[in-house]
């Protein structure tokens, strides 16, 4: 169950994107709190069949990299691809995005869990966790 807090911070934070196909994507965000410890989240709603995507910031020169740890519901959404994109300012150790692409599949809701970290370092925390909700529908 959502937190009717975190919902209010959701809904004023309404945007919306463009699928592939052209078509509107409704996104929802809400920033961490500094210091909590609350992960990131983001809820998209979407309707069968459409491709979306996620950004996330990273920087690639820290070592750091997003990972999608886990898929809650995989019958609701498909990863298509990820890719890390750089920064356009041509700045040396600036920082870009990781995007992940899906196909939302059928009708239903599914969780989507990232971690922010460095693959070697196992059994370390993540610096970062995102979790993304997508409804479909």
């Amino acid at each position: 169950m959502i937190n009717p807090g975190l919902l209010a911070a959701l809904c004023l934070t309404q945007s919306v994107g463009m699928s592939e196909s052209g078509s509107q994507i409704r996104f929802f965000a809400a920033a961490e709190a500094a210091g909590d410890g609350i992960p990131q989240t983001s809820i998209l709603v979407a309707e069968p069949g459409e491709i979306f995507t996620i950004r996330l910031e990273a920087n690639a020169t820290t070592g750091y990299q997003w990972a999608l740890k886990n898929i809650k519901a995989q019958d609701v959404c498909l990863l298509l691809s990820s890719e890390y994109e750089p920064s356009d300012s041509g700045l040396a150790g600036a920082g870009g995005f990781q995007v992940w692409t899906f196909a939302a599949l059928e009708r239903g809701d599914a969780t989507l869990e990232f971690e922010y970290l460095r693959p070697w370092e196992t059994g370390a925390e993540p610096a970062q966790k995102h979790t993304a909700c997508v409804v479909v529908w």
